[in-house]
């Protein structure tokens, strides 16, 4: 089996198997039989949740099936026996839409992307928000971070799969979806149009005066394949504009790529080590990949929007005293997880390890805390009316009373 590190997902990094295409020749059998390879090599828990594995392959994998149908069903109730909501199947076009949104192309939606935007809550059930992507339908409705969906378009979905609540809130442009959702106490209603999104802008930056400083703002919204290569190149721009310090904004900031993570790492810190995954064979370490580019001062904007691969940058940052951390507690998605592409373009993720912070923290129960907290209403970020890193953005001026007296780093 060939295995390609990709993406990173909820605090996580997926891996995908490069299995034969759908042009090629195999039997619905097969497609049982990679599902069952892929659990059998990468799943976290090696009890496989009380079910014995290679009893299952008795029951499921040893036998013929009539056709393609047949086989998903087959996979589905297998993956069942491990109790596990985050390990699932995909259809080929459920695996397809997936795939693209978590590259960065949201297409036609409201701007809920799987796992980066919607993702299973690991403690206590059902599907709710990790964070809505800036300017999108999904903002403009008033979905924000931490909303529980409770029913679309007046269907019940709190015990629906994952992708099965993608498929309900994906649609063609010029369409609308109706979401219920529990906020605290509260349930709320927002009826939301489709649009053409398109795909997601993930570097920004700019040039704020403040007095006799100039600070460097540069936003990373999501670490797709383009982010790392844009936020190096903003760096090195910043640094040749001269800026007396960079404020790195990570709020509501879902996740994305592992290598994408890596490079931004790296510009920061030079090669050290990232996180931890405690997986079924041991503890991994992730490194920084690539040479530091900028000593310059630095903190860190996150919120509760922060999650996965953003929340392994800020505690990374914060563990190597590269930074100061200002805002609220990240999301706390916390969980490693692994993609598999069948055969016929279906697919199965599954739960590879936990994600630790380098001081030991788990991100999924704990998250990752500011250094200085700052709880500031309107959002800044996700709130079309807020400027960032403008006078009205309460963490961003305190970054800015933060690198006024911070020096570089050694």
């Amino acid at each position: 089996m060939f295995w390609k590190t990709v993406l990173a997902l909820l605090a996580s990094f997926a891996s995908v198997h490069a299995a034969a295409s759908a042009a090629q020749d195999y039997q619905p059998a097969d497609l049982v039989a990679e599902a069952w390879r892929a659990i059998n090599d990468g799943y976290y828990d090696a009890s496989y949740g009380g079910a014995d594995w290679e009893q299952v392959a008795d029951e499921f994998v040893h036998q013929d099936y009539d056709d393609i149908d047949a086989a998903h069903q087959a996979v589905r109730r297998m993956l069942s026996l491990l109790d596990n909501p985050s390990t699932r199947f995909l259809t080929p076009p459920q695996a397809s839409a997936m795939i693209a949104e978590l590259g960065g192309a949201l297409g036609s939606g409201i701007g809920l992307a799987e796992l980066l935007s919607v993702d299973i809550d690991e403690q206590q059930g059902g599907i709710v928000i990790v964070t809505p992507v800036a300017d999108t339908p999904a903002v403009r409705s008033g979905l924000r971070t931490g909303d529980r969906l409770l029913r679309i378009d007046d269907e019940p979905v709190e015990t629906s799969a994952l992708a099965d609540v993608m498929s309900m809130l994906r649609g063609p442009a010029g369409t609308a979806v109706k979401i219920d959702y529990r906020r605290g106490d509260k349930v709320h209603s927002a009826v939301v149009a489709r649009e053409d999104l398109g795909s997601i802008s993930a570097v920004g930056t700019r040039i704020v005066s403040a007095g006799d400083l100039s600070v460097g703002y540069l936003r990373v919204s999501l670490f797709d394949g383009g982010a790392s290569g844009e936020a190096l190149r903003q760096i090195d721009r910043l640094r040749g504009e001269g800026v007396d310090g960079i404020v790195l904004d990570l709020r509501n900031n879902p996740g994305g790529r592992l290598s994408s993570l890596q490079e931004i790492a790296s510009a920061f810190l030079g090669p050290l080590p990232i996180a931890r995954v405690t997986q079924r064979e041991g503890v991994r370490t992730l490194m920084a990949d690539g040479d530091r580019l900028t000593d310059l001062p630095l903190v860190v904007l996150i919120n509760e929007g922060t999650a996965s691969a953003a929340e392994m940058l800020a505690a990374a940052l914060s563990h190597h005293d590269r930074a100061l951390l200002v805002g609220a507690r990240s999301f706390g998605k916390g969980l490693a997880h692994g993609f598999v592409s069948l055969s016929d373009g279906a697919g199965v993720m599954f739960t590879m390890g936990r994600i630790v912070t380098l001081d030991g923290a788990d991100i999924l129960t704990e998250g990752v805390s500011p250094d200085i907290e700052i709880r500031f209403e309107p959002h800044p970020v996700v709130d079309p009316d807020v400027d960032a890193a403008g006078a009205d953005d309460a963490p961003f001026q305190r970054a800015v009373d933060i690198i006024a007296r911070r020096p570089a780093a050694p």
